[in-house]
């Protein structure tokens, strides 16, 4: 009675390494969507404790896959799946720590003092918005002020070093669609 199951197991095995065989010109059409499956995981999951519980288990699981593949590409396959989506987890989480800056809690005017990296005219709204690298502890490392263009002096833009005081005001939260 128990080698039934066993005889089926040992039929859909053989099934899918046939079908993995035939497609084995295809398989690496899936990369992308494996290291992408890393990256969703990323978004889905919520704090930096599950991201490593994630990774740990995509490890333990590819790391498996390999001990037990026994000549055949279905454990590879599984194996390498859960590698990539391991890398993409890895890499969206190192990614993100990467460009990760201190943002402001809430509005404060502080004097200011940096160089100005970008200056744009916002003709539009009669404005000039100037991008400063602050030299501060207490304010972010990158600021962006919006000054009437009548106030702005002559000679401010790329590189000039520039002190003001202003009030800066924490980014706005991210919008959320209505329910209807």
């Amino acid at each position: 009675m128990s080698r039934v199951p066993v005889a089926r197991i040992k039929a859909a095995r053989t099934a899918v390494e046939r079908w993995l065989g035939a497609e084995r010109g295809q398989l690496p059409l899936w990369i992308p969507v494996a290291i992408g499956g890393g990256v969703a995981l990323w978004f889905v999951l919520r704090d930096d404790r599950q991201w490593l519980i994630a990774m740990l288990v995509l490890a333990a699981i590819g790391l498996a896959a390999f001990a037990m593949g026994r000549g055949g590409r279905a454990s590879r396959a599984i194996g390498v799946g859960a590698m990539l989506t391991l890398a993409g987890l890895a890499l969206i989480w190192w990614r993100a720590e990467r460009v990760a800056a201190p943002v402001l809690a809430r509005p404060a005017v502080v004097m200011l003092q940096g160089r100005v990296t970008r200056a744009e005219p916002l003709s539009a709204r009669g404005l000039v918005r100037l991008t400063i690298a602050t030299a501060g502890r207490d304010v972010p490392p990158r600021v962006r002020l919006n000054l009437d263009a009548g106030d702005v002096p002559g000679g401010v833009g790329r590189g000039a070093v520039i002190a003001v005081k202003a009030r800066l005001m924490p980014p706005p939260a991210a919008r959320r669609p209505r329910r209807l």
